[in-house]
């Protein structure tokens, strides 16, 4: 997983005809249709909110590329999305979940894949409410937002359950 700028991502956008964002959806951090799923657009606006810095797996690809990792078992072909020459900013994310621990005994996640900042939005908003208790999560313990890729930055935020 790299880290770039907004400055850099901008610079490798702007050299293709296309950009597409994906989120990976297992631990196997390749480029491949197996591991990456498409990510909505509200995804997209927010994976760019308020960061200076973004960390993903960049790629331009052509033709032969884009065939063998995106269009892996698919039914589509390039010539049905594509001009033979057009080059794709493929950009990949890691994906979060939200993580309680009791410093106890109790360390468990939600299971979920989202972007970063709708994990860090749903503990900054939720934490110290009734709804965040209901879910388990007991005064004084912590929860954390974790990176879901094992090589990424792990956990990425955190706060004491009010």
């Amino acid at each position: 997983m790299n880290t770039y700028s907004l400055q850099e991502l901008n610079e490798i956008v702007k050299k293709a005809t296309d950009v597409e964002l994906y989120q990976f959806v297992s631990n196997d951090l390749k480029i491949h249709t197996d591991s990456i799923v498409a990510m909505d657009s509200n995804a997209i606006e927010q994976l760019f909110e308020h960061v200076d810095v973004i960390e993903a797996e960049v790629e331009l690809m052509g033709k032969e590329e884009y065939s063998k990792t995106i269009l892996a078992n698919s039914s589509s072909e390039w010539d049905d999305l594509f001009n033979d020459d057009d080059v794709v900013a493929v950009i990949v994310t890691p994906t979060y979940d939200v993580v309680y621990d009791d410093c106890d005994t109790i360390r468990n996640g939600q299971g979920t894949r989202q972007t970063k900042s709708d994990a860090v939005y749903y503990v900054q908003h939720y934490n110290g409410t009734d709804e965040f208790v209901r879910e388990g999560y007991k005064r004084g313990g912590i929860v954390q937002v974790e990176c879901n890729q094992p090589d990424a930055a792990g956990v990425v935020y955190e706060e004491t359950v009010r």
